[in-house]
């Protein structure tokens, strides 16, 4: 990721690693990143590696209302929205759930942002180019829904419900990857769904108010 090391986010206060942060081995990456340290910065970069799989498997499940032409353009645009987000980053969730978070809202932007160039041009055929007929309009607005509901969830819910949908893994994997048992793993998975058609059922109702 060319020039990432000449970057330079305001520094910030960060939250002290103590107990109550789950992930406290990333919250130290981050703040030795920040601070400039090299080995932390490759590190740091390597594990922003996934950005271009997050976002290309996204726009997959979406119909793909993004081109291929112009994905590239979009991992860069968020590689470097997460680079300046960084000194926001504490440690409540790992890192790549946080940037997974910042992946599914950047996709959104760029939609939206292409709709709205398409219909101030009055240019329809630039959305059959996206890919979105009314079908595929309403689909995504339904996965829009998803993405901000799911910005809802507490930290530890919104990971397993990532590792067991993004990364297909088992209860016993999700498990052994966050360090709980497969029962708490699966209790969390299960109050994270119903925490998320609580959401999704608020959202839709408001929508049919309108």
């Amino acid at each position: 990721m060319p020039g990432f090391a000449k970057l330079r986010p305001h520094p910030a206060t960060h939250t002290p690693l103590d107990q109550e942060l789950l992930h406290p081995h990333d919250a130290e990456l981050v703040r030795r990143a920040l601070s400039g340290h090299r080995k932390a910065i490759v590190e740091l970069v390597e594990r922003m590696g996934c950005v271009p799989r997050i976002l290309a498997s996204r726009n997959a499940r979406m119909g793909s209302p993004v081109r291929d032409h112009d994905l590239p353009d979009l991992v860069q645009d968020t590689l470097l929205v997460i680079w300046r987000k960084l000194p926001t980053f504490e440690g409540r969730s790992s890192l790549e759930t946080w940037i997974y978070r910042i992946c599914c809202l950047e996709l959104m932007n760029f939609v939206r942002r292409k709709r709205r160039t398409g219909r101030e041009q009055g240019r329809e055929e630039e959305l059959l180019e996206l890919g979105a007929p009314t079908t595929s309009l309403s689909n995504s607005q339904e996965y829009e829904d998803l993405y901000q509901a799911m910005e809802r969830l507490p930290a530890s819910e919104l990971e397993i419900v990532r590792l067991k949908h993004f990364d297909d893994l088992t209860f016993e994997s999700v498990g052994g990857r966050l360090g709980i048992s497969e029962n708490t793993a699966k209790t969390r998975y299960y109050r994270g769904l119903k925490r998320l058609n609580g959401f999704l059922g608020a959202t839709r109702g408001q929508e049919v108010q309108r």
